[in-house]
C-alpha cells in the first residue's frame, strides 16, 4: 500500500495491540511491522505511546464521545435521576390501581 493511500481502521484487540507495539520495541522496524500487519506506522507510533505510558492499559478500547442524548442527561445530573425515578412510581401506581379494581 502507498504512504497516501487511505486504509480502513480494522478494530484490533489489546492483545493484538500489544503483540505488534512489542515487535517494534523488540527493534524491528515501525515500517515493517506495519505492513505486515496491515495498520499504518502512524498507529502503532499512538500504540507505543499509550503502551509506554499505561502498560497493556494504555491498549484497551477508548470510550467513545458520549451521544447527544448522553449529553442531555449528564448536563441534567441529578434532575434526571429524579425524573426517572417518577415515571417509575407513576407507572407502578397506574398498574397497581388498573389490577386492584373494585371491591
Amino acid at each position: 500500500m502507498s504512504p497516501g493511500s487511505a486504509r480502513k481502521h480494522r478494530r484490533l484487540s489489546s492483545e493484538e495491540k500489544k503483540r505488534i507495539v512489542l515487535r517494534v520495541l523488540s527493534g524491528e522496524s515501525r515500517e515493517t511491522v506495519a505492513s505486515e500487519s496491515d495498520v499504518s506506522p502512524e498507529r502503532i507510533e499512538k500504540w507505543e505511546s499509550r503502551f509506554r505510558a499505561s502498560g497493556i492499559r494504555g491498549l484497551s478500547p477508548r470510550r467513545r464521545r458520549r451521544s447527544r442524548m448522553g449529553k442531555t442527561l449528564a448536563s441534567l445530573g441529578p434532575w434526571a435521576l429524579l425524573l426517572a425515578i417518577l415515571l417509575a412510581l407513576v407507572f407502578f401506581l397506574t398498574r397497581l390501581m388498573e389490577n386492584a379494581g373494585p371491591d
